[in-house]
This record gives structure tokens, sequence and C-alpha cells, in this order.
């Protein structure tokens, strides 16, 4: 469901340990028609400014009319903006509101949903309806030590110009000696941008690129072990995905604010949205992990190049 002034990313969730295998034992689809919950956060870019907004919503797709609704309700800053219906049909797309305000210190802003703008939902999970209780019946904390594959998406906006590139990485995290590594592989409009390992440590960070041999020594990000019941979050909703249950925490830290999806019974990191501020551009980040394993199998993902 993409339209030229509609950008809209379902993020999938991939939590198995192992690889997982790219047939299956007989074809299957998603219902003809079917209703979900979704939250989001959009990211539109006005006048060469970032506003970001959350976005709660109820999706219905009719595939047998070729006919979807979105009936959303947006925030900004944490304060109502407005209720809007997007309806789509097979011949032409329908606005409930085509414009809107969105307002920002006082300031409003009329924003039109065209393609020239940076516009981007990232739907952390699609889910049924269904309320869960979030309560729990133990503690359970991230590993210690994990390593992951990560899909993502990047939207940032440099001198009024929105980019959004696609990422394709591994991480390492040793929550027990406050380091972190991320190797990505970048790519903008489809094509290869670069290879870059980010390294985080407790009192300096890296930005590699590891084709040109170049590193950038910066800013660090706060690195600690997320539990059940850490102080840093606060539970937001609850959902049924298929036979499991997720539990969405708002993680509040230092330098940025993530809203992250785990899965309840193991407390496996499934999600992650970031709003931040890296190397001084304002950025908005949407991680898929998966293949996630407990312990790091090699050390040297940490090391520091001797050009740095």
């Amino acid at each position: 469901m993409l339209a030229s002034s509609f950008c809209l990313l379902l993020a999938t969730v991939a939590v198995s340990a192992q690889t997982v295998p790219t047939t299956c034992s007989e074809r299957e689809c998603l219902p003809l028609k079917w209703e979900s919950s979704v939250y989001g956060k959009r990211a539109v870019v006005v006048q060469g400014t970032g506003v970001v907004a959350d976005v709660v919503a109820t999706a219905a797709v009719d595939y047998t009319n070729n006919q979807a609704s979105f009936r959303q309700s947006v925030y900004v800053d944490g304060e109502f903006a407005g209720n809007f219906t997007l309806l789509f049909f097979s011949y032409k797309r329908r606005h409930a509101l085509s414009e809107y305000s969105l307002s920002k210190d006082s300031t409003h802003s009329t924003v039109t949903m065209l393609a020239r703008s940076l516009c981007l939902l990232f739907a952390i999970v699609a889910v049924s309806a269904l309320t869960v209780p979030a309560t729990r019946s133990e503690r359970k904390c991230v590993p210690l030590k994990w390593e992951s594959s990560v899909y993502g998406k990047l939207a940032e906006v440099v001198q009024g110009t929105g980019l959004v590139a696609d990422i394709v990485a591994t991480t390492a995290v040793d929550n027990s000696k406050n380091r972190a590594a991320f190797r990505e592989s970048v790519y903008v409009d489809g094509k290869f941008a670069g290879n870059y390992t980010v390294l985080f440590f407790s009192d300096v960070g890296y930005v590699v690129d590891t084709i040109h041999m170049k590193c950038t020594k910066g800013e660090t990000r706060e690195i600690t072990q997320i539990c059940s019941d850490s102080e840093s979050l606060t539970h937001l909703f609850s959902w049924n995905v298929g036979d499991q249950i997720t539990d969405t925490y708002r993680l509040t830290l230092k330098d940025r604010s993530t809203v992250i999806t785990v899965l309840r019974d193991s407390f496996t990191i499934v999600s992650e949205l970031i709003e931040q501020t890296f190397a001084g551009v304002p950025q908005m980040v949407a991680f898929q992990y998966g293949n996630i394993t407990n312990g790091i199998q090699d050390e040297s993902v940490f090391d520091v190049p001797s050009y740095c």
C-alpha cells in the first residue's frame, strides 16, 4: 500500500535464534479481509524542519474489493494534533483530510503529504485487536552479551534535504563492559552507499568507514542491560502477534528516546524505533532484530582500527 503521497512501512518480526529457511511446506497468505491495531512514528519535513509524530491507528484491508482504511490519531510532542482517515480504493485514493496542521512550539505549519516530503510511518507491528494485560510472572532481562542480525530504515535531514537509507547490519552488545559494535552496509535509492562500523564504549565512540579506511571519533551512547522492571522503561501496550505476546515500551535514556517491542516470554527485542541526533544530524531510525544469540562469538568486533 504505497501511494505517491503516503509511505507506509510495516515492520515484520524476525526473532528466531536460527536462520529461517525461505521456503515453506505450503502456500500461506494474509486473509482476504483483516483488521489490525497499529502504533507508529511519522517523520515529515516541513520547510526544512523535521517534525516527528506518534500515530495510534486501526487498519482495515479488504483485498476482495481492493480497498483499505487507515484511521489514525496523531500526537506531536505528546499533545493531540488531530484525527485523520485515509481511504484507498482500486481507482483513486480519498482523503478524509488531505491537509492538516502540525503544532510544535506554538508554530503551525500546513503539511500536504506529497511524495517530495519525507514521509515515513514506521509501524512496529501489525497485530490482533485483542488487548493483553501487561503483567508477567517473573523478571526477565536482555542477555548481558548478545548478537543479532539487523535490518532497518534511517531517515535524516541534512541542510533541509531528506535522506532515506536502507541498513543491513549485525550488532554485538556487551553490557558487562559497556560496549557495542554495529557493522552496517548502507543503501540509498537501492544503490550501495558504503560499509561502516560504529563502535560505542563507555567514554568514546567511533564511526569507521571500512572501505576508505577513515575514522571519526565522536560521542558515545548509553549502553545498559534492559530488564522488564527497569526504571527507564514505560509500558505502552501489549498485543497478540500470532501465538506470541509482545510488550511495547518507551525506553528513556540520557542521549535518546526509543520505543522497543519485545517478546514477553523471552524478553527478546524484535523491533526498535529511535529518535536521536547523531553527529549533529537529527535522525529517525527503525530497526528489526532477528537471529538473536546469547553471547558473542568473536570479541574482535570491538577492536578499534589502527588508523583511528
